[in-house]
């Protein structure tokens, strides 16, 4: 199993209370946000899919670290928006696949390669706060959070946690209630990992995503 040369050292976990503390703190500015909202809160759904690539890297020199070369992945999913004017609460559900061929060095200073392409399997649930900068064109970024679901096969750092990203989104009507949506984005996983250690790696992914957007009723207070 590829490693790296680094002084021992415990690993550390990100505990589930403070996981808690920022979903509720970010619960508590979404809910406060629709609670104070005088305007028409308008929403949309969305279904979505993207090409991606991803690295993974360390946030510290390494000596003697695996090298990893992104195979293939893609993303998928469905999203939710709430609006008040220009501001808005994005949310959904997505399901990532990303594929990796590994090479590293072993005690004997031969190089090694991993047998089979390495899987991470992500369900990630993004908490973004969106900004229309135009009436169509969105900036947006927030935390996500991600839940691993391939088995551990020792290989890669388990990106469990609470992630970043940032987003721009351009959208184009096609119909009454449809648009379509052209999305580039950049995430960081597991920027506070559930479990990890002081080498962990963390995925760092740029995607371009495409998505067919339908309004729903618009919510009158």
């Amino acid at each position: 199993m590829p490693d790296a040369t680094f002084c021992p050292c415990q690993p550390s976990r990100f505990k589930p209370d403070k996981m808690k503390n920022l979903v509720a703190v970010f619960a508590f500015i979404v809910l406060s946000f629709v609670s104070v909202a005088q305007d028409t809160l308008t929403q949309n759904i969305d279904i979505h899919g993207s090409i991606t690539s991803a690295i993974p890297v360390y946030m510290r020199l390494m000596e003697g670290a695996a090298s990893y070369d992104f195979k293939d992945g893609f993303v998928a999913g469905v999203g939710y928006r709430l609006a008040k004017g220009r501001h808005a609460f994005i949310t959904g559900l997505d399901y990532a696949r990303y594929r990796f061929n590994s090479s590293w060095i072993d005690g004997t200073g031969n190089e090694q390669h991993s047998a089979e392409p390495i899987v991470v399997s992500l369900i990630t649930i993004p908490l973004n706060y969106g900004v229309d900068i135009t009436k169509s064109f969105t900036f947006g970024c927030g935390p996500f959070i991600g839940f691993e679901t391939n088995a551990d096969d020792g290989y890669l750092d388990r990106q469990s946690g609470v992630g970043l990203n940032i987003f721009f989104q351009k959208r184009f009507n096609i119909g009454r209630q449809l648009m379509l949506g052209l999305s580039p984005e950049l995430r960081m996983h597991s920027v506070f990992p559930i479990q990890g250690d002081r080498s962990q790696r963390r995925l760092i992914e740029a995607k371009l995503g495409l998505s067919l957007h339908r309004k729903l009723s618009s919510i009158v207070r």
